[in-house]
């Protein structure tokens, strides 16, 4: 996901953690769902966005977000 900016808060984060379940089509997650995002650094310096972390706040959330997410790799 690219970074909205160097200094990007866990609000913006989180939207774009909302915007990716959306497009991998597990609309039923929303932002009251997500516990907390944010970016960790890379050990190396790739030329690519920091990684995001999303907790949930219920376990069966993620469930359905890794469910999506399987799916379209497999296409």
């Amino acid at each position: 996901m690219p970074q909205v900016s160097d200094q990007e808060t866990s609000v913006q984060t989180a939207n774009l953690c909302i915007k990716l379940f959306l497009a991998l089509g597990a609309a039923r997650i929303d932002i009251i769902d997500l516990d907390t995002a944010h970016r960790v650094l890379t050990r190396e310096a790739l030329n690519r966005p920091n990684a995001i972390i999303c907790k949930f706040t219920s376990r069966l959330t993620p469930d359905e977000a890794m469910t999506k997410r399987n799916k379209v790799r497999n296409l």
